[in-house]
C-alpha cells in the first residue's frame, strides 16, 4: 500500500511538473506579445525594422493574398512567432499557407494547419512573409509579432534572439546558394590597349576632370562600371553586380514632378564607355527588362537611395582564350558578413 502510495505521488509530481513546463512555455509566449509592439498591426506592405520597431500581422476576415516585406539592417534580423494559427491543412501545405523567405528565394518556408512559425529567424535582414489562400474553406486565423534581432553570433550559437529562457528553439529560414560570378572585387584590371586615348592625370587642373580631386582612368580600369541613359540623354552611373543586375540610384531615375520612375523601355546600360561624349568600338549597350527601385527608398531625405535594373538579357562575361573578358561584375559583400565596411578606403567613379 506505502508502495502504491509512492508511485501515485511520483505520477503527480511529474505530471504538475508537466504542466508547470507548459504554463512557463505559454507564459513566455504570452510576453512576447505583451510586450509593446511599437508600430502596431500592419496591413500588406513594406516596413522598416530596428532595434526600436516591432509589428504585428494578423488575419482578416475574407483574407485571400497578403505580402509583407521586413527589411532590417546589418545589424538587425527580423524573427517571427505567431501565438494564434490556423491555415487550412493541405499536403505539403501547397494550397493554402503562410510562407517565409528571406530575400533569396521566394519560398523558404511554408505553415499551415496548427504548424506555426516558432521564432523563425531570416540569416539576412530581410523576411518575406506571404499569405497565399486558395481554397474556399474559411478564412485563415493567424496572429503573429516581427521584432528585430541581432545576428546569431552574439547569442552563443543557439539563433538570433534565442536564450534559454524561451521555451522553443529558433528556426532559421533556409536560403538559396549565391550564384558565383566573374567578379573583380573593385580591384583595377589591366589597361585595356589605348581605346579612347584616356590616360591617368598628371595631378594638374583640368577642366574635363568633373569629379573635384580626380583623375582620368584607362580604359579597362573598372570593367563593372555602366552608363545609364534615359531616352537617350545621358542620366546616371551604375555597377553590374551579376550578369542581369545592374546596381545604381533611385533618385537618378525618379522624376521629382510626376513621382514616377522612368520606363524600362526607355533606359540604356552602355558598357565599356570611360569617355562618355567618345564612346569607340568596344562600347556596347543593352536594354532594360526591368526596374527595381528600393521599396522603402524616400525622395525627401534621400534615405534608401537605390535601385536595381534587370538587363533583357545577360552580359557575356567571357573571354576568347588568352584575353581577359571586356566586362566584369562587381562582387557584393559575403552574405553573414555583418561588415558595415567602416574607415575603410574607397573609390568613387562617375562622369562628373
Amino acid at each position: 500500500m506505502f508502495h502504491r502510495w509512492i508511485r501515485t505521488c511520483g505520477s503527480v509530481i511529474v505530471l504538475l511538473a508537466t504542466i508547470l513546463q507548459l504554463c512557463q512555455a505559454y507564459n513566455t509566449d504570452e510576453f512576447y506579445f505583451d510586450d509593446e509592439s511599437v508600430n502596431g498591426t500592419v496591413d500588406c506592405g513594406n516596413f522598416a525594422i530596428d532595434g526600436r520597431s516591432s509589428y504585428l500581422i494578423q488575419s482578416k476576415e475574407g483574407m485571400a493574398s497578403c505580402e509583407w516585406l521586413f527589411l532590417g539592417s546589418t545589424d538587425c534580423y527580423p524573427v517571427i512567432t505567431c501565438r494564434q494559427f490556423y491555415i487550412r491543412p493541405s499536403y505539403y501545405c501547397r494550397r493554402d499557407f503562410l510562407a517565409l523567405s528571406d530575400g533569396s528565394a521566394d519560398i523558404g518556408l511554408r505553415f499551415c494547419g496548427t504548424y506555426r512559425p516558432h521564432y523563425a529567424t531570416s540569416q539576412t535582414s530581410i523576411l518575406k512573409v506571404t499569405l497565399s489562400i486558395n481554397s474556399d474553406y474559411g478564412s485563415p486565423t493567424f496572429q503573429c509579432k516581427i521584432s528585430c534581432a541581432k545576428h546569431h553570433q552574439n547569442y552563443n550559437g543557439y539563433g538570433y534572439g534565442y536564450s534559454f529562457s524561451q521555451p522553443y528553439p529558433p528556426t532559421f529560414i533556409p536560403n538559396t546558394a549565391l550564384k558565383t560570378t566573374n567578379c573583380d572585387c573593385g580591384v583595377k584590371g589591366a589597361v585595356m590597349g589605348t581605346g579612347s586615348g584616356l590616360m591617368p592625370s598628371t595631378g594638374t587642373a583640368d577642366a574635363s576632370i568633373l569629379i573635384s580631386g580626380g583623375t582620368q582612368v584607362p580604359k579597362g580600369s573598372y570593367r563593372s562600371f555602366v552608363a545609364i541613359t534615359v531616352g537617350g540623354s545621358g542620366r546616371c552611373v551604375g555597377t553590374l553586380i551579376s550578369d542581369r543586375c545592374v546596381l545604381t540610384q533611385a533618385s537618378c531615375l525618379f522624376d521629382t514632378t510626376t513621382k514616377t520612375y522612368a520606363t524600362a523601355s526607355s533606359i540604356m546600360v552602355f558598357f565599356n564607355r570611360p569617355d562618355f561624349l567618345n564612346p569607340d568600338n568596344s562600347t556596347f549597350s543593352m536594354g532594360v527588362y526591368k526596374v527595381s527601385p528600393h521599396p522603402l527608398f524616400n525622395p525627401a531625405t534621400g534615405a534608401n537611395d537605390a535601385l536595381i535594373l534587370e538587363l533583357a538579357q545577360p552580359v557575356k562575361l567571357s573571354a576568347y582564350y588568352g584575353s581577359e573578358p571586356s566586362v566584369t561584375t562587381m562582387c557584393l559583400p559575403p552574405r553573414k558578413s555583418y561588415d558595415q565596411f567602416a574607415n575603410r578606403n574607397a573609390s568613387i567613379l562617375g562622369y562628373g
